[in-house]
């Protein structure tokens, strides 16, 4: 017999003093302009209109594309209602930052390959949890794949989150009618700061029309709702489902997918429509190899050839399109000297709050594989929470001693904003050094050049064939 839940039995959410709900209030929205607005460059949240009022039950279902960065986009853009998110249950070991976990409505999940199969029982009661918030008119997301991809490909779903809100609604003899919101989430940079991010909401689905059928085939009422989630979540993501030439299919996407975006009238630098472009391009890519495994195999061999001798030559390949002249470089060169003094005060403690968590996030990266994708989400808590109030206030009170305490309180004010102009100069800074590095290859060895654009055109050329037919 099938274990039921019974959230009617619990809390609804967990009560908290005024002084807890004040320090959630200020922690919450701090994290929030730090995210929105120091971490990423900008955040694009589409058909934000399918989003119900608050007040409704609902389940936002999402793919999970960056570990820690999911969640927390979740957070952030359902902010005007709350939002219980399962995360790794092993964060909750420790007393202390469980309880704070749970005063940010997170809620724990216990998997087999990372806690054992003796700890999946204590799911049925975080379940009966998520479902008593349901029933109180709030929302719980949930990620079906149940752990983060390291590629743009969608993973299998598990049906626990549809047995939960079946569940819930039987346990509301069906009266109350609980929606599922799927949303892709899509990045231009799994890793790097000041990258756009986006958010894609799809249509509402209201489970009542299945109730019905769960009553007497539950199994397959869940299947039904899970295959229209799935495929919504799919229509509005990058799935590159040929994961044996993903890494060349990747790599199109960036350099010929720019050209494809461009005669396909869509803006390159526009994340959305880039990523429109892509979707239509790896769709094509995605089938190649069953289609014309021939072509297929030289277009992926010439892909990874460009990739390799471009990285040799330590020069990015939208050099390649490079049309400056000498004057527009100097020009570059000049405004990059002007504007280093402003790039230098940017430093102030900017530099420090960065390179003390960078230790640890490169770590992770070196990790490999999915873990690696939790190296944002650590920079991203480590320099919100440690890294920028600790070395802010150090630089304000020692400012405020030995310069003045105006000067102080306004560079506090500009300190997050000064940062965020350091790293973009930075970024602009390794153009440049592409650029030149691009020129002096081209001068001194463009024997060396002639051949990676040979390559080149016999990729886009060989590619230009594949997308018209």
């Amino acid at each position: 017999m099938a274990r039921r839940f019974t959230p009617k039995k619990i809390k609804l959410l967990p009560k908290r003093s005024w002084v807890e709900d004040f320090l959630y209030l200020t922690v919450f929205n701090y994290l929030k302009f730090n995210h929105n607005h120091f971490y990423y460059n900008k955040i694009h949240l589409i058909n934000k209109e399918n989003i119900p009022p608050v007040g409704t039950p609902l389940i936002i279902a999402s793919n999970h594309q960056n570990a820690i960065n999911d969640p927390l986009a979740i957070e952030f853009a359902f902010h005007d209602r709350v939002v219980t998110i399962f995360t790794r249950a092993d964060a909750f070991k420790k007393n202390l930052i469980g309880k704070f976990l749970r005063t940010l409505y997170l809620l724990p999940a216990y998997r087999m390959r990372t806690d054992g199969e003796d700890t999946l029982k204590y799911n049925y009661a975080m379940f009966d949890e998520a479902g008593g918030r349901l029933l109180g008119g709030n929302a719980v997301a949930i990620f079906p794949e149940a752990t983060n991809q390291d590629k743009h490909w969608l993973g299998d779903f598990s049906l626990a989150y549809l047995r939960m809100a079946f569940e819930t609604a039987k346990d509301s003899d069906f009266e109350t009618d609980i929606y599922v919101l799927p949303i892709a989430i899509h990045y231009a940079d799994y890793f790097r700061m000041q990258e756009d991010m986006m958010i894609t909401c799809g249509e509402l689905i209201s489970l009542k029309p299945y109730y019905e059928l769960y009553k007497s085939k539950p199994r397959t009422a869940q299947r039904e709702v899970n295959k229209e989630v799935r495929r919504q979540i799919d229509s509005m993501m990058l799935n590159i489902t040929d994961l044996e030439n993903y890494e060349a299919i990747d790599y199109i996407r960036n350099t010929y997918g720019v050209l494809f975006a461009e005669r396909n009238q869509l803006n390159p630098s526009d994340l959305p429509q880039k990523l429109k472009a892509d979707q239509k391009l790896v769709g094509i890519l995605n089938t190649l190899s069953e289609k014309d495994k021939e072509t297929a195999d030289q277009i992926f061999s010439d892909a990874l050839l460009l990739k390799q001798e471009i990285i040799q030559s330590k020069f990015s390949e939208n050099l390649l399109f490079y049309k400056g002249t000498n004057f527009m470089t100097f020009m570059m060169c000049l405004s990059f000297i002007l504007l280093l003094p402003i790039f230098i005060v940017g430093l102030i403690p900017n530099a420090i709050v960065y390179y003390s968590v960078e230790p640890i996030v490169q770590k992770f990266k070196a990790i490999g594989g999915k873990l690696s994708l939790l190296a944002s989400g650590v920079r991203f808590v480590m320099m919100s929470l440690y890294a920028m109030p600790l070395f802010y206030a150090i630089t304000f009170v020692l400012e405020g001693i030995f310069i003045s305490w105006i000067f102080a309180g306004i560079h506090l004010v500009l300190m997050p904003f000064l940062g965020i102009f350091a790293v973009h100069f930075v970024k602009g800074l390794k153009t440049l050094r592409r650029i030149l590095q691009y020129k002096w290859v081209k001068r001194t060895n463009y024997s060396k050049v002639q051949n990676i654009l040979n390559i080149r055109d016999r990729l886009f050329k060989n590619l230009d064939k594949v997308v018209q037919q």
